[in-house]
């Protein structure tokens, strides 16, 4: 553990400017607020002193609440200047046509991710606090990110490569070498990653794709790419496409065993988040 702790220490120190895109990312619009069965509430899983409460958004569609069958679990992650509930308004209506829920937290500082104020731990408390309320399909739980998020759903999905069934992100990839460091803790093989990118995305190059594709499956992760023609990095007026492209890739995904969270200590998260009010 000791060794684990280490390595995700150094993680945090390659990884400290690289989920936060450039500013210009923080100008794109929200999606809009979730309907009113969308709920939030505090997780109080403290990753560090001076925070006392994280908030998250939750989505749970009518026909699962009356079900009550356990079902998979979308974690979205929202970009620059947004907040969870951004993405979960988003996702919403295809959750209700395809079933699954929609849990979306809110990052420490709402511009970036922060490896260890966002850590691992905090997102597992947030999970764990829906699984406690709602049953949920342990082996099929994904993660989602735009932008910034997106930097951020593939780190924490590469290193927590058997808990998460699937990633998929939007509008992200890694522009240097430092931004690759969280392939040094995936233990899964053939994690699937599915990459979504505009083609006019002024943030990022075809050969940016090209590159992070080679590294990714350099490292035996089992990546495919989607690139929109004519789209830049916007999420909030393609949002229903991007959401059906991620869905149609993660619905296929699902662990080979129970799930297996690694705690690397990085993070104080023994305080238990309570369930969605």
């Amino acid at each position: 553990m000791n060794h684990l702790r280490r390595s995700l220490q150094l993680l945090v120190l390659a990884l400290t400017s690289t989920l936060a895109p450039p500013l210009a990312s923080a100008s794109s619009t929200s999606p809009g607020a979730p309907p009113e069965t969308a709920t939030s509430a505090s997780a109080e899983a403290t990753p560090k002193p001076a925070s006392s409460e994280r908030n998250y958004a939750l989505y749970v569609p009518p026909k699962l609440e009356a079900a009550n069958q356990p079902s998979p679990l979308v974690v979205v992650l929202h970009g620059s200047n947004q907040r969870g509930a951004d993405l979960v308004a988003a996702w919403c209506d295809l959750a209700n046509e395809q079933g699954f829920l929609v849990l979306g937290p809110d990052s420490l500082e709402p511009r970036k991710w922060n490896l260890q104020d966002d850590g691992p731990g905090f997102i597992n408390t947030v999970i764990d606090a829906v699984r406690a309320q709602h049953p949920v399909d342990s082996r099929r739980i994904y993660l989602f990110g735009y932008s910034a998020g997106g930097l951020y759903a593939l780190t924490l999905g590469l290193v927590e490569s058997e808990y998460f069934a699937g990633i998929a992100s939007y509008a992200a990839l890694w522009k240097q070498e430092s931004d690759q460091a969280a392939l040094q803790l995936l233990r899964r093989k053939k994690l699937p990653v599915k990459l979504i990118i505009g083609e006019a995305d002024a943030l990022y190059t075809r050969e940016a794709q090209r590159s992070m594709e080679q590294a990714l499956r350099k490292q035996r992760v089992a990546v495919s790419s989607t690139v929109i023609e004519g789209q830049g990095h916007s999420y909030a007026d393609v949002s229903s496409e991007i959401n059906r492209l991620a869905w149609a890739y993660l619905k296929d995904q699902k662990l080979p065993d129970e799930p297996v969270y690694i705690d690397y200590g990085l993070d104080d998260q023994s305080s238990a988040a309570p369930p969605a009010q």
